[in-house]
């Protein structure tokens, strides 16, 4: 009987036991590299929509504080017309269309093209905002009843009280406020009225 060597079976168990601890290996690192990428797949989904989130949050709180600051001297400058001089309870408003209003004589509120341009007391016309997409100005009497769009001279004599709609656009994003101004000097008790 020929002798064998005494590891000769060992040595052919210990290859495929080895063969197979390579292939577990290669599956476990491509398994780990697919759950890997599934997990930077997702986290940087996530990541992404934060970021054009708090950048879409940036856009809307600048549109908002621009159309607030633009639309609180608007309301001002409205709000303390005077009335027209020997005309009772009118108030000194010579015009109104649906983009502008000229009042106190000199003074006037235009939207022209994407900005609205303010004139005071006859001044140099400054820009109060710009990248504005709907600026709209609608009259009422005293009775809250919505006047013609465009009014003109004695036209204007009812007017009471104005409300202003300014809408701001940025990166594809609008912000709209509204505000509705009830003239001070044709309010009742007001002197004069």
């Amino acid at each position: 009987m020929p002798l064998s060597p005494p590891h000769a079976g060992t040595v052919r168990r210990s290859s495929a036991s080895a063969a197979r601890r390579r292939g577990s290996t290669l599956i476990g690192v491509i398994a780990t590299i697919v759950i890997i990428g599934a997990i930077g797949s997702v986290s940087g989904s996530v990541l992404l929509n934060a970021m054009n989130g708090y950048a879409a949050a940036t856009v809307r709180s600048r549109l908002v504080n621009e159309a607030s600051v633009a639309l609180d001297r608007i309301v001002k400058e409205l709000r303390n017309i005077p009335l027209r001089a020997q005309a009772g309870v009118a108030v000194n408003i010579q015009s109104t269309t649906a983009s502008s209003i000229a009042y106190g004589g000199n003074s006037s509120i235009t939207l022209n093209g994407s900005q609205i341009d303010f004139v005071d007391a006859g001044a140099t016309s400054r820009v109060l905002v710009a990248g504005v997409s709907a600026f709209t100005i609608t009259t009422f009497d005293h009775a809250n009843t919505q006047l013609a769009a465009a009014l003109s001279g004695n036209a204007c004599d009812p007017i009471r009280r104005v409300q202003i709609t300014l809408s701001l656009t940025s990166n594809g994003i609008t912000e709209t406020i509204r505000a509705k101004v009830y003239i001070r000097s044709a309010m009742q008790g007001a002197s004069g009225v």
